[in-house]
């Protein structure tokens, strides 16, 4: 027979290597134009740079090289605009949150914004599979004058695949400060039974996919107006979007019935954004999301 000791040891899983990466991105302006001041990259996360077409902003490309994370899998991400920079990070591909046996993925980024810098942090959108398990921390720090244009977006399994969500965990928080001052905290939390909680309309009232759009600015207030209109025309029976203006920020929330939905609407709510807060360059969405 067993020993109780036995018995606890095979209730555990064993443990496996796990993905690590580490990334810091920093900019710094050069004449007219922001280049790559410090680069450092470790493990399956790293970043690649496109060359810069005429009249185009600096961008930098996120790749997960171990295709996806599960349970203890680890990223950290620091990203730095310096003064008066203006460049955007985005991801080569969706993220994907796979089946977790006991432990979060965890994702932790973090982002300082210079005086007079305009940033942009624009991933593609993440997918939640069946019993995964994801924390993921956005801390970002913004100084006088910058502004941000930032997203998130989550999708609970894929539509296409005939899959369905039904039990996982999800922690998703944002803290953002402009000159000193909090500006935005927000928590999500789901927990257990994914699928019975997307269900309430306090939550996503059936949706299967989420998305969250930022700009946070001294100049929001300006744009409230334009940006709620785009959601009304944007908005039908497949995607749900509504907009609310804090101080310093404009804060947009899209729900649609599947991550397809969600993703299109997504990408015009940006590009929206970005035309009517351009800096003297061109307004275009990252080649990336339109593969």
């Amino acid at each position: 027979m067993l020993s109780v000791a036995e018995k606890d040891e095979q209730k555990t899983p064993p443990k496996l290597s796990r993905a690590r990466g580490h990334l810091r991105i920093s900019l710094k302006r050069r004449g007219a134009q922001t280049v790559l001041d410090d680069f450092y990259q470790q493990g399956c996360l790293k970043a690649r740079f496109p060359a810069i077409e005429p009249g185009h902003m600096c961008e930098g490309v996120l790749i997960n090289t171990s295709g996806g994370l599960t349970d203890g899998d680890k990223l950290k991400q620091e990203f730095i605009w310096g003064d008066n920079t203006y460049a955007r990070i985005t991801a080569q591909a969706a993220e994907r949150i796979y089946r977790s046996r006991l432990e979060d993925a965890c994702i932790e980024t973090t982002m300082t914004i210079g005086k007079q810098a305009h940033a942009q942090w624009l991933p593609q959108e993440t997918i939640l599979f069946n019993g995964g398990r994801l924390h993921r921390t956005n801390n970002i720090d913004m100084k006088k004058g910058s502004s941000l244009i930032a997203t998130e977006s989550l999708v609970f399994g894929r539509t296409a695949m005939s899959e369905e969500v039904v039990e996982g965990a999800i922690f998703e928080s944002w803290r953002i400060r402009h000159d000193g001052a909090l500006v935005f905290a927000d928590g999500f939390h789901l927990h257990g039974n994914i699928k019975e909680q997307l269900t309430r309309p306090a939550i996503a009232n059936g949706a299967k996919a989420i998305a969250t759009l930022l700009y946070v600015g001294e100049d929001a207030g300006r744009l409230e107006k334009s940006m709620k209109e785009t959601c009304n025309r944007l908005s039908n029976d497949h995607t749900k979007i509504g907009c609310s203006l804090l101080p310093k920020l404009l804060i947009t929330r899209v729900l649609g019935s599947e991550g397809a939905m969600m993703r299109a609407a997504l990408g015009k709510l940006v590009q929206d954004l970005m035309n009517k807060t351009n800096q003297n360059t061109k307004a275009d969405l990252p080649k990336v999301w339109l593969c």
